[in-house]
């Protein structure tokens, strides 16, 4: 049976959800010695040698003895990060082999405005020994918000940032991406109430003046549910982000049925169709996450670089 997901659609939470509470509260580290019970530093690769980028959010177990190391933490980025004066791209190692990362970019602009100014989001590339950043956006000052999260020990995560310097345009173009959310992912057994979905679509640019979303989840017997989504009311008009939720009633019942579930969405934005497929469990975002990803889309997503 499938049962529904309410959850928040902006990028930078760090895991996915359904992770459980954070045990405790640590700010944002600067550098120094490791607990051994956090997860090890990245280290930013620069002109003058390496630059550790310890996680200022995670969690993070691992065997030690005989014993279950584990830990939470959660902080915010620091306010002035180790910084990175380059062009083309920036690299960074990981002593966890296992690991998947994406980067986030923020412009950093002094003014009240700053968290409305566009986002850009790309993954990180394995080469040979380090990982690779690709420059985003126009030149100019950019923190980065590194994730990452181990692909085999599910629910060790992290994010870190570093402040990255650019002198010249970059004509990388970040994909988008759209994710649906469920309040618990789909399962068989106990019948729940049904709230939500939630959708989220990011990195459209330029950001639609008018947009409408339907979602249809099928089960593997061909029981259908088609969901109207109504658009979410955006606190920033130019970031590139476009939600929906759909306010089902709590005696409402959601999809009987068997996995896997396929997903179709149906999205109009400025009198254009998009529609992207997916299926759960194949398709979710991360280990641990109850989104998943939606892909591929039949015309591709609208994105592009946008002047700031």
């Amino acid at each position: 049976m499938l049962a529904l997901l309410l959850v928040a659609a902006t990028v930078g939470a760090c895991g996915g959800a359904g992770r459980a509470a954070r045990p405790e509260h640590l700010p944002g580290a600067q550098g120094g010695e490791q607990p051994t019970d956090r997860p090890p530093a990245l280290v930013l690769r620069t002109p003058s040698g390496g630059v550790e980028l310890p996680a200022w959010s995670y969690c993070y177990s691992r065997q030690a003895g005989g014993r279950t190391l584990a830990s939470c933490g959660d902080g915010g980025p620091p306010w002035s990060p180790p910084r990175l004066d380059t062009d083309g791209s920036a690299s960074f190692t990981s002593p966890e082999e296992d690991w998947q990362f994406v980067a986030e970019f923020r412009p950093v602009v002094k003014t009240k405005v700053s968290a409305c100014r566009a986002r850009l989001r790309t993954p990180v590339e394995h080469e040979a020994d380090r990982y690779v950043i690709p420059a985003l956006g126009p030149a100019g000052v950019w923190d980065v918000d590194v994730s990452g999260h181990s692909r085999t020990e599910v629910g060790n995560d992290l994010i870190t940032t570093f402040r990255w310097a650019t002198s010249t345009d970059s004509d990388v173009v970040p994909p988008a991406r759209a994710l649906v959310g469920f309040q618990n992912p789909p399962s068989e057994g106990v019948r729940q109430g049904a709230y939500g979905p939630t959708v989220s679509l990011e990195g459209l640019f330029p950001e639609p003046s008018a947009a409408a979303a339907t979602l249809t989840v099928t089960a593997r017997d061909g029981q259908t549910q088609s969901f109207t989504m109504k658009r979410d009311e955006e606190q920033c008009p130019v970031d590139g982000l476009v939600t929906f939720g759909n306010r089902t009633a709590a005696d409402e019942r959601d999809l009987d049925g068997e996995a896997p579930f396929t997903y179709q969405l149906e999205v109009v934005l400025d009198a254009a169709t998009y529609v992207g497929t997916a299926t759960w469990p194949d398709d979710l975002e991360s280990p641990g996450s109850s989104d998943v990803l939606v892909t591929p889309w039949e015309p591709p997503l609208p994105t592009g670089i946008v002047e700031r």
